[in-house]
This record gives structure tokens, C-alpha cells and sequence, in this order.
């Protein structure tokens, strides 16, 4: 039987741009109990993936349904780049006030 799974960890913070991460890092696996294992796939999407999250949950379903594997999609962090058909994956925007500045001045 195929069983879908999601799971929210605790992320890592950015040390790089000194970002302290409160969001959870996203990650859904598919797999058919059923059968026996032979690899684990992970489907990283590129820019404007979350647009359709159907689309996502079906095609890694399709994968763990048809082959012997582990089949999992990491929402990583700035998955949301995009407007998505789910609201809590939808992207918006927020500008500081010192982007405004440089983006009139451009």
C-alpha cells in the first residue's frame, strides 16, 4: 500500500547571512509499504515549484508507486518563490524601506 508521510523539522540557522531560522523545513516522503526498498529519491524543485502542489505530491507518488524506492520532496527554505495553489505555500512580498529607496533609485 502506498503511505504518504509529512514531516516539519527544526531547521539550521544561516550563519552566512546571520538569518535565525524560526520556520520548519518542510519534507514529505512517499513509499509502498509493500515493497522492498532499493534507494531513496530525493525530488528537489527548482524556482516556482510550489506553484502546483498536487502536481508535486502526484509525481513523487508516481515515482514510489513504480519503482522500489523512497521517494521524498524537501519544501527547502525559499521554496515559496512563486503564488501556489496552496495559500500556505504562496509567496508574498514584503519591502523594506530601505529597498524602496534603491529600488527608486534605479
Amino acid at each position: 500500500m502506498l503511505i504518504n508521510q509529512i514531516f516539519e523539522i527544526d531547521s539550521c540557522d544561516d550563519v552566512e547571512l546571520n538569518i535565525k531560522r524560526t520556520s520548519k523545513l518542510e519534507y514529505r516522503i512517499s513509499y509502498d509499504d509493500e515493497k522492498e526498498m532499493k534507494a531513496i529519491v530525493f525530488i528537489i524543485g527548482g524556482y516556482g515549484a510550489n506553484a502546483n502542489i498536487y502536481f508535486l505530491d502526484s509525481y513523487r507518488n508516481y515515482i514510489a508507486k513504480n519503482f522500489d524506492v523512497v521517494t521524498i520532496n524537501v519544501f527547502y527554505h525559499c521554496f515559496c518563490q512563486r503564488r501556489s495553489d496552496v495559500e500556505k505555500y504562496s509567496a508574498f512580498t514584503i519591502f523594506e524601506f530601505w529597498v524602496l529607496g534603491r529600488i527608486k533609485s534605479a
